[in-house]
């Protein structure tokens, strides 16, 4: 399993261009994370998966209109993934249209062991280092969270205690 906080790691250890680097007309694969995956429906009915692709760059819109539940069923939001594609303009805004996507494997992170151990999580950056990580770190606290629940309710967990993030004064 991937964990959001390793897909990020995965995405930013590029062996394709960053986000910040991708031009209209370029045909490309690379690494990213999968911020966003929306399973969509067409005017004329067709489905077709709705995605943001993520990098410690930036984000762009992408879409895939074939093999639409194969492609669909290799990867999750929040997934470190190989894709490749070609960037266009869609309605003025640069997005990428897909061929292929991938799920990256790696050791990852389990969100129980993680709880049981007491782990810490900092995350460190600017402001709008987390304006542009919001949706990533938002996956991965859910998935923590979860895995708190599970626990509690199992009674593997008697007390969640979740502080307030701090910032420097």
């Amino acid at each position: 399993m991937v964990s959001v906080n390793e897909a990020t790691q995965n995405a930013n250890a590029q062996d394709g261009p960053r986000v910040s680097e991708l031009t209209p007309g370029q045909v490309f694969t690379g690494r990213y994370a999968c911020a966003r995956k929306d399973r969509m429906t067409s005017k004329n009915g067709s489905a077709y998966l709705n995605l943001e692709l993520r990098d410690r760059t930036g984000s762009i819109p992408a879409r895939i209109f074939r093999e639409v539940d194969q492609i669909g069923q290799r990867f999750e939001q929040g997934d470190a993934i190989r894709v490749r594609g070609k960037v266009e303009r869609f309605r003025g805004i640069l997005s990428a249209e897909l061929e292929n996507v991938e799920k990256l494997e790696g050791p990852g992170v389990d969100p129980t062991e993680f709880i049981r151990s007491g782990g810490t999580i900092y995350v460190i950056g600017s402001e709008q280092d987390a304006a542009a990580q919001a949706s990533l770190i938002t996956a991965f606290v859910q998935e923590v969270l979860d895995s708190a629940r599970r626990l509690a309710i199992a009674g593997s967990l008697s007390l969640i205690h979740i502080s307030e993030p701090t910032r420097p004064y």
